[in-house]
């Protein structure tokens, strides 16, 4: 009777350490598995004469998989996101510089954006917090939650 190999803790196999320094790189388990053989070449199998093909069989590569960018300037959709956050938090305050007032009063203004305290009254606003942060609070929802629900939808079709 043959004996059972004891499992050794601790000892990670060649196959998974590969696989996981790929997933950690980004790839997909399947990607992963499959690029496991992928650099070395299989021993070469000797044919004494090749098979025949049918005439009517023709052979198709499968299409590449596309590569989301906006333009050539290499924009991806992470970029677009975080730039929109960052307009979403400056916006606000633009209304604020590009009105009239002194630089005095633009700065207090900013300022009871960002805290929702007026330096001039000595008195907190809680819509003014809100008029602040509301923009950004809504982008960062919406940049968060668009990128799931497309993969959801892309893992069902």
């Amino acid at each position: 009777m043959a004996k059972k190999r004891k499992k050794r803790k601790g000892v990670v196999s060649a196959y998974n350490r590969h696989v996981g320094r790929e997933m950690r790189a980004g790839k997909s388990m399947k990607q992963a598995a499959a690029s496991w053989r992928g650099g070395r070449k299989k021993s070469p199998k000797r044919r004494l004469s090749r098979p025949s093909r049918k005439s009517g069989s023709v052979r198709r590569r499968a299409p590449a998989k596309k590569v989301r960018k906006v333009g050539r300037s290499g924009f991806n959709q992470q970029k677009l996101f975080k730039l929109a956050r960052m307009a979403a938090l400056l916006g606000p305050h633009a209304g604020v510089w590009m009105g009239a007032g002194t630089p005095q009063d633009k700065v207090s203004g900013s300022i009871k954006l960002l805290s929702g305290f007026d330096i001039n009254t000595g008195q907190f606003s809680f819509e003014a917090l809100a008029a602040g942060y509301v923009p950004l609070l809504a982008t960062t929802a919406v940049t968060k939650v668009i990128p799931k629900i497309s993969g959801l939808i892309g893992g069902l079709m």
